[in-house]
């Protein structure tokens, strides 16, 4: 707990990075971006450079600003090209499933909005991680064993992460100089650099060299957009979410579903099948009009959630990812930065709401979540999970109105409703530690319910800041990450 400042992420040394950003006089949006910074180091499967990243910045009792960092497909692509390189479907992995990538964009325009330390000493952290190097815990070693094959087939993954042909052990140092470097262009020359300077010139070559259809230009038209959130009130409380491409809405869908429902409805017990239904409805409505029915299962370690606060009454909530674990499989060994695969989420199906085009952004998983009360602004949720993210912020929000804690909130059990590896039929996937009395009202939904392990990352892993009422900040770190840890 705290009362000048609070910073939860899912690894304990970008949390401490943020927690001296705020000591150091610096903003909640400073702290979030140092944070993220160390994580795009630190956590190499699930965010990096070559990222996106989606923000919600909120003032006072509403002042609520998104920050949109989707980036586009090449406005030169060939969607035929594109669906004969997949077999006729839109490639999860590789070249074509890259579009702009938008994190630094994003913090830039935080900065911008926000931010009072300086610029490059923002990334100072993060450079020092990359240049000294840290120690491979358990979840990154999991994390590379289990993408070995994808990591084989990419010359710049295989020299980082594998020694001799063999997943780096727990304990090893990673080091990454040429991402140091890139860090140091980027705190130096300004985010201008990513997108127009001689670090977009390095990425936009080697894309190109791997067959991507992105330019320069696609680079230099790239921009943050900054506007209004969707807002939504949920028992007392006005909620703010980030609007399309971004999922944020389907939260909005089932919070009204429980609306209509009787005020005595026990959603995470002996009604919790209603409660999977309206997952379930949810889930069938982002995938009609959102994203992509068919594809290639659950993205799987793709995410990361920082949120923040300060002693001004600024909350920050920042999701920031490369969709699948490591992305699109594609590392350049010259700026060590590793591309996303946001890309996957597009169709090539003409007439799909999300039909690859060229200038287009694909849907989007990351959703920020800001919290108000009559008192003002009341806490920042930020959750991954890919596609299920919508339905852990209920769970989230579920608890904190019971009467929990962040912590208590965060570790608790939980059950969302997705699709298996395969792309089958939704299931309801249930952590082992659920009590069975809310497994046996899981199966009243009528969907298959499968029991999976606990910390399962299915069922993602969330980060929580909230205002006490006496005014000091409580933090929530998710047991299922390295937030406490490492």
């Amino acid at each position: 707990m705290g009362i000048r400042g609070a910073v939860a992420t899912p690894h304990l040394s970008a949390t401490r990075a943020g927690e001296r950003a705020l000591a150091e006089g610096g903003s909640a949006v400073d702290a979030a971006i140092v944070a993220a910074a160390v994580l795009a180091v630190v956590a190499p499967d699930q965010c990096g450079l070559g990222g996106d990243a989606v923000a919600l910045v909120g003032h006072g009792a509403g002042d609520v600003t998104c920050f949109q960092g989707a980036g586009r497909a090449a406005h030169g692509v060939d969607v035929e090209q594109v669906r004969r390189a997949g077999s006729g479907t839109m490639p999860v992995f590789g070249p074509h499933a890259v579009t702009v990538p938008g994190a630094v964009s994003t913090w830039a325009a935080m900065h911008r909005h926000a931010g009072r330390l300086p610029w490059d000493a923002l990334f100072e952290p993060a450079r020092e991680a990359a240049e000294d190097g840290f120690a491979v815990g358990a979840r990154l070693h999991r994390a590379i064993e289990e993408s070995q094959d994808r990591i084989f087939a990419d010359p710049g993954l295989r020299a980082l992460l594998l020694a001799e042909d063999h997943p780096l052990a727990t304990g090893a140092r990673l080091r990454q100089p040429e991402l140091a470097a890139t860090l140091a262009s980027i705190a130096e020359d300004g985010a201008a650099t990513a997108y127009g300077g001689k670090v977009a010139d390095r990425l936009v070559a080697f894309l190109q060299a791997a067959g991507s259809a992105l330019s320069r230009a696609d680079f230099r038209q790239h921009r943050c957009e900054t506007g209004a959130p969707l807002e939504c009130v949920w028992s007392g409380h006005r909620l703010w979410t980030a609007p399309p491409p971004s999922q944020g809405l389907v939260l909005f869908r089932i919070l009204a579903a429980m609306d209509q429902a009787d005020d005595d409805h026990e959603w995470l017990g002996r009604d919790a099948g209603q409660l999977a239904a309206a997952f379930a409805e949810a889930t069938q409505f982002r995938e009609t009009h959102l994203a992509d029915p068919a594809g290639a299962g659950p993205p799987n370690g793709d995410t990361v959630a920082v949120v923040a606060a300060d002693a001004a009454g600024e909350f920050v909530s920042l999701i920031f990812s490369l969709f699948y674990r490591f992305g699109a499989g594609l590392r350049d060994p010259r700026t060590g930065v590793i591309f996303h695969n946001r890309g996957a989420g597009f169709t090539v199906d003409q007439g799909a709401p999300n039909c690859l085009a060229p200038g287009r952004r694909p849907p989007h998983s990351l959703m920020p979540l800001l919290v108000a009360d009559e008192h003002g602004l009341l806490g920042a949720h930020g959750t991954m999970g890919g596609y299920g993210q919508p339905q852990i912020h209920a769970q989230l929000l579920l608890r904190l109105s019971g009467g929990m804690g962040p912590q208590e909130a965060v570790a608790a059990p939980r059950f969302v409703v997705g699709r298996p590896d395969d792309g089958g039929p939704l299931r309801v996937a249930v952590e082992a530690s659920v009590p069975d009395s809310s497994v046996a009202a899981l199966r009243r939904s009528g969907l298959p319910v499968e029991r999976c392990a606990d910390g399962d990352s299915e069922v993602g892993h969330a980060q929580l800041v909230r205002r006490l009422p006496d005014g000091r900040l409580d933090i929530g770190t998710d047991p299922r990450a390295d937030g406490r840890h490492l």
